[in-house]
């Protein structure tokens, strides 16, 4: 896992530029409270430089083993909110025009994504609304290698788009 001291981070990029500034906002994670509302720090900032409108950048990767290990330490919502970015941003990984995994990244963040689905079928032993049921749905079909299953769980009641074509799904005509 990328230490989080380390000078790489300057080096990856997120959807604003350098990620330089991602090791604080996970840092922000060890005690953040369970999101209120999408404009909840430190996850507004997280989502909206690692995983902007669905697309993923190389910060997102080095990104992914923390906010699993943090998945790991948390309970409930706190839980919840890591696995929610997790199986999102998984799914995200394998859209079109997605950035594959820098090499020096990607034992570690394979490694992560293995582990994660034993948090996401723990967490859904608990008593969650809809929502929170298809995001952790979602997540577990992305974590166990299959992001197409994801992305339709996930976007279940909005509009679908295929990963390889980018055709509208919910339009019935493709």
């Amino acid at each position: 896992m990328l230490d989080l001291n380390s000078s790489r981070w300057s080096d990856l990029t997120h959807a604003y530029g350098s990620a330089a500034n991602i090791p604080n906002l996970l840092r922000q994670l060890e005690s953040a409270l369970p999101q209120e509302d999408y404009k909840s720090e430190p996850w507004f900032s997280i989502w909206s430089a690692l995983c902007h409108q669905g697309d993923v950048y190389t910060a997102t990767y080095a990104a992914m083993p923390h906010i699993i290990a943090q998945a790991g330490k948390k309970r409930d919502k706190r839980r919840l909110d890591c696995l929610s970015f997790v199986g999102y941003a998984e799914a995200c990984r394998h859209r079109k025009g997605a950035p594959p995994v820098p090499s020096d990244l990607k034992d570690d963040y394979l490694a992560a994504i293995r582990s994660a689905p034993e948090l996401f079928l723990f967490s859904l032993q608990e008593n969650w609304r809809q929502e929170e049921t298809k995001m952790l749905l979602g997540g577990f079909a992305a974590a166990k290698g299959y992001p197409k299953l994801a992305d339709v769980i996930i976007n279940l009641d909005s509009t679908l788009t295929c990963l390889e074509c980018e055709a509208d799904l919910s339009s019935g005509k493709f």
